[in-house]
This record gives structure tokens, C-alpha cells and sequence, in this order.
């Protein structure tokens, strides 16, 4: 307590006698503490994903694309009819999948492309078209 109260309020405290200082000079003594602490902070991280990168260029792997690195999706467009290959690739599931594993997928795509929250009206048909021709797939399999 006796520190925070000499930080503060240093102008006497006890037998230790410190020069006063003018409010604005803590209040820029301040600044530039946290100014440099940021710094030090920043200069962290560039480091650490300096090494990385380093580590990456000596092991050869640093300009290479790796396949999984952004996620794998479906490169190809839409067939005129589709296929229950294409429906469970739109979807993300496997063309065995159950009803539930359907559903699932169906609804986590449609929150994220719904027209009412700004999705793509066509994405959000297609993605209708591939639960429904999974679903009659499966219950035809049945």
C-alpha cells in the first residue's frame, strides 16, 4: 500500500523525500508506458510469426498451398439435375448419412446463407434441393 500511495502521491512519505512532479509528466510517463507495452507486445508476435515462416522456408513448406490449410470444398459448379453425390457435397455429409446428420447440416448452412439475413437466394434453393433429394434418397433406400 505504502508504494502505491508514494506512486501516486509522491511528494513526502516518510523518511523517503521525492521531487515533486507536475501531474501532466505521470500522466506522460503513463502514456508512454503503455505505448511501450503495446510495442513490446506487438514486437512479440511479429516474432513468432517470423519464426514460423522461417521454420516453414527451411522445411520447404512455406510458398506450397496446402490443401487443407483453408479447408477443402467443392470446386466445381452445379449440375443441370442433381446427384446425391452433389447433394451430399453441397451439404457436407456423406451420401449414407441419416436424417439427422441432414437436418443438422441442412440448418447450419441456412442460418449462415439465409436470404432474410442477406444469403444468396440461388445457395439457399440449392441447398433445399440437396436436403430434399438426400432425404427422399434415403427414405427410397429404406
Amino acid at each position: 500500500m505504502d508504494i502505491i500511495i508514494l506512486i501516486l502521491n509522491p511528494i513526502k512519505h516518510g523518511k523517503i523525500i521525492i521531487p515533486y512532479c507536475e501531474p501532466e509528466t505521470y500522466l506522460q510517463l503513463q502514456r508512454f508506458l503503455i505505448f511501450l507495452g503495446g510495442g513490446l507486445i506487438l514486437f512479440s508476435f511479429a516474432g513468432k510469426s517470423f519464426i514460423r515462416f522461417y521454420r516453414a522456408v527451411k522445411l520447404g513448406k512455406a510458398f506450397k498451398s496446402a490443401p487443407g490449410a483453408l479447408g477443402n470444398y467443392y470446386k466445381g459448379g452445379f449440375d443441370n439435375t442433381m446427384s446425391r453425390k452433389e447433394a451430399a457435397l453441397i451439404l457436407g455429409v456423406r451420401e449414407v448419412a441419416d436424417e439427422k446428420q441432414i437436418h443438422t447440416a441442412h440448418k447450419r448452412l441456412m442460418v449462415i446463407n439465409h436470404p432474410d439475413a442477406g444469403g444468396s437466394t440461388y445457395i439457399a434453393t440449392k441447398i433445399n434441393e440437396a436436403k430434399e433429394k438426400l432425404i427422399s434418397s434415403a427414405s427410397d433406400a429404406r
